[in-house]
């Protein structure tokens, strides 16, 4: 027995966290598998034998009913949860796995600019979101946020620069999903490819550092953060 329990102990984490974090619902669709198949074979087994020995033909028949009747019940049961799942709630399976699906988002920022006037240009954040997995993923509270700022000119060689530039931020913490309405969730369904953006001016040959962070939850929980440098042309 303490064999069995270390071999599924070494399994358990050896596998990968998308696994894991889908096992408690694999374990639940078994079990109400399991349950469907005990109470209909039991259903099965009461209709046959309540049946006198003398209507054997009789008892065929309405077991071969119950059988269907039970396939129909298990169809609908099944129509239902989808229905729910993913068209009245597609945020639900997120909420399942306690949307911690950051494994299964491919998260991208771009820059790109055009001429405005004289030396000045409108330069644009491009962030994709894009869903890899097969579950929905789901904002958390506090979105996806763009922070901005200008390199320092100053550095010396082998200097370090940092991310963050000490400089006032042309973009700071901006959630880019505030402007959708706050009471329907953003889901990004799985397959599914968004892009969000934001615009401003900037002087030619700006040194830009950027960021962007999409979160799960709040800002003390689980994110997924990409950091880029641009030039403005």
């Amino acid at each position: 027995m303490r064999f069995g329990q270390t071999l599924f102990r070494s399994y358990w984490r050896g596998a990968s966290p998308a696994w894991r974090l889908g096992a408690p619902i694999r374990v639940r669709r078994v079990a109400a598998a399991l349950v469907v198949a005990l109470v209909g074979g039991a259903v099965i087994v009461l209709i046959a034998t309540s049946i006198p020995e003398g209507d054997l033909q009789g008892a065929l028949d309405r077991t071969d009913f119950a059988s269907k009747l039970l396939t129909a019940l298990s169809l609908l049961v099944a129509l239902t949860w989808a229905l729910f799942k993913f068209v009245i709630f597609p945020g639900g399976l997120a909420d399942e796995i306690g949307e911690k699906t950051y494994s299964n988002l491919q998260l991208d920022l771009e820059c790109v600019s055009i001429p405005y006037r004289e030396s000045l240009r409108v330069v644009t954040f491009n962030v994709t979101l894009a869903n890899v997995g097969k579950v929905p993923i789901r904002a958390g509270k506090e979105g996806c946020r763009l922070s901005v700022w200008e390199v320092a000119r100053t550095l010396n060689v082998a200097e370090t620069v940092g991310v963050e530039g000490g400089n006032q931020p042309f973009i700071s913490d901006r959630d880019l999903l505030a402007r959708y309405d706050s009471s329907s969730p953003y889901v990004i369904g799985p397959s599914v490819i968004y892009r969000e953006s934001e615009s401003i001016v900037l002087p030619k040959e700006t040194i830009l550092a950027a960021k962007v962070t999409f979160y799960f939850g709040g800002l003390d929980e689980d994110a997924q953060t990409e950091h880029r440098f641009f030039r403005v042309q």
